[in-house]
């Protein structure tokens, strides 16, 4: 049973052990532990709270496309995965290779419209927090 499977059927047993009797409540608790293989206790505990909506993810929404990204990843696995820095400074130098093999994949119909793409978004891109957090930190003067 899924994730998503076993909160749907969670939330369905909800609906029956709200409005049962003791000895019924016994009886759902027994049929959800050999469905779900979770603890009594942990079903109670998810039955007796008020269900919640599940959050969206928050950050950044994306500045680009589907395609663009997907063809970026080609270039960064063609480019020897470089890391974010690395890339944004290779990708003019990479472009000409990308507009001759990437264009007709991707949904990107004419050259124009990828050279536009990469040229608004990726290029100007700032490099991700990870790389951000791992760069070597600035050597002290020692003199």
């Amino acid at each position: 049973m899924g994730p998503q499977a076993r909160r749907e059927y969670v939330a369905r047993m909800r609906e029956r052990y709200v409005v049962a009797n003791r000895t019924e409540k016994g009886r759902l608790l027994d049929e959800a532990v050999t469905v779900t293989g979770r603890h009594r206790k942990a079903l109670i505990r998810a039955w007796r709270r008020p269900s919640r909506p599940r959050r969206s993810r928050g950050g950044r929404p994306t500045a680009y496309g589907p395609a663009v990204g997907r063809a970026l990843v080609v270039i960064w696995t063609a480019a020897g995965y470089p890391w974010s820095r690395r890339l944004k400074a290779l990708l003019p130098l990479w472009l000409p290779w990308a507009r001759r093999r990437v264009v007709g994949q991707f949904g990107l119909t004419r050259a124009g419209v990828w050279h536009d793409a990469c040229r608004k978004s990726p290029v100007a891109a700032a490099p991700t927090p990870a790389s951000r957090s791992t760069s070597t930190p600035a050597t002290p003067d020692l003199s």
